[in-house]
């Protein structure tokens, strides 16, 4: 193998600037025998040229939170706990594919990682990732699709205005300068699988849509109350509101579960059966079906209620890691591959098979959202920890 072509080759890949031959080229030189020796070889190289983008305080608290994981941490001697050992030991394949892609990581960690077997991937599959998508369905059930909209466009309806602010999102106002103060009208912004969406509801508050999600609210906020519905996954920023001297709660219903906030960002995530609330800010109250003492939630907090059980989980957690998806990335701390999966499903619009017991398989590490299906499975594929087969919009996962 040439040590510079590989070096090359990475720095490309990094770089976003691989052809598809060496793209191929470079798939090939990882599934060789000898890649290791090769990789630690020119490990100063490589660690020099990735990381330029990431700060050296960064490097180490990434660093240590890998090799403090229990999953490493039980499959290493405390003799050989430095940097090198550690990579030779978890294997030189991981590390490269942490170098090659800076601080857009993944990193597999999973006991006896094989970095031999490798199954191909075809190049050609017409699998790409999300984007800015979504339709609003108007109180009468007129549906309009919002993509293609150019900035400031404007669509007009019968007492308030919708109004496109390019990367912004949508915007409610009244005609005129006035609200509909009447009654509430109610519209719901749907997103698809491989959408995201963003809306500024007329009080201010700005609400992120994760994929395959909906949201229904009011296009005004006339009772002395706030309140919106949610299904899917969403980011809120809500707008502190005041009437007659008080300050106006705003309510989130999800299935089972309502957030009282009166001025705070949070994140929900109601998907599947499960419902997670984490706080960044503020402070909000959860209340449940059947109970009648609310849970109450502090900045850097999660709530997960598990809705067959009627149970909850609160614990202390960092909110980058379940907020990052509204900024385009991807980011886990030590996540099971089943829910990292089923992230990955929802933006890229594919659905995930498991041939084999994947529960030992976790994730740490951040990727962008715009990378390539098939680079962002085959960094997962050096690790060794498994092996995807594509078939269409359908991928089978293996060890």
């Amino acid at each position: 193998m040439n040590k510079e072509r590989l070096l090359y080759l990475i720095e490309q890949y990094r770089e976003n600037r691989c052809t598809p031959a060496e793209q191929n080229e470079l798939y090939q030189l990882m599934s060789e025998e000898d890649v290791e020796d090769h990789i630690l070889q020119l490990w100063d190289q490589l660690h020099s040229s990735t990381t330029t983008s990431m700060s050296e305080e960064e490097s180490n608290q990434l660093f240590q939170r890998i090799v403090n994981s229990s999953l490493v941490q039980q499959d290493i001697e405390p003799a050989k706990q430095s940097t090198m050992g550690w990579f030779k030991r978890i294997g030189a394949v991981a590390a490269v594919a942490a170098l090659i892609l800076g601080t857009c990581t993944f990193l597999f960690l999973r006991r006896s990682v094989s970095t031999t077997d490798y199954a191909a991937l075809p190049l050609d599959t017409a699998i790409i990732p999300g984007s800015k998508k979504a339709h609003v369905i108007l109180e009468d059930g007129k549906s309009i699709s919002l993509v293609g909209l150019e900035s400031r466009d404007t669509i007009h309806t019968g007492s308030y205005l919708i109004l496109n602010k390019g990367q912004e999102g949508i915007s409610y106002h009244g005609k005129d300068g006035l609200a509909n103060r009447n009654r509430e009208v109610y519209n719901t912004l749907v997103t698809p699988l491989g959408g995201e969406y963003m809306v500024v509801l007329a009080d201010g508050t700005k609400v992120w849509l994760n994929a395959n999600s909906r949201l229904r609210y009011p296009t005004d906020f006339v009772t002395d109350v706030r309140t919106v519905e949610l299904e899917g996954e969403a980011y809120f920023d809500v707008a502190s509101l005041e009437s007659g001297g008080k300050k106006v709660p705003f309510y989130v219903k999800t299935r089972t579960q309502t957030v009282e906030v009166l001025g705070t960002q949070f994140n929900i995530n109601s998907y599947g059966g499960q419902i997670t609330t984490t706080l960044v800010e503020g402070k909000v109250a959860l209340r449940y079906k059947g109970v009648s003492k609310p849970c109450l939630l502090s900045p850097n907090y999660q709530l997960i209620y598990t809705e067959h059980t009627h149970t909850y989980e609160k614990k202390e957690i960092d909110p980058y890691y379940f907020t990052a998806w509204k900024d385009g990335s991807f980011a886990f701390d030590n996540t099971p591959l089943t829910a990292v999966m089923a992230d990955i499903s929802r933006w890229y619009n594919v659905e995930f098979n498991y041939e084999t017991d994947v529960s030992d398989v976790y994730f740490s590490g951040k990727i962008s959202k715009l990378e390539s299906f098939e680079s962002l499975l085959q960094t997962i594929q050096w690790t060794g920890s498994v092996k995807f087969k594509i078939n269409g919009r359908r991928v089978t996962i293996r060890k």
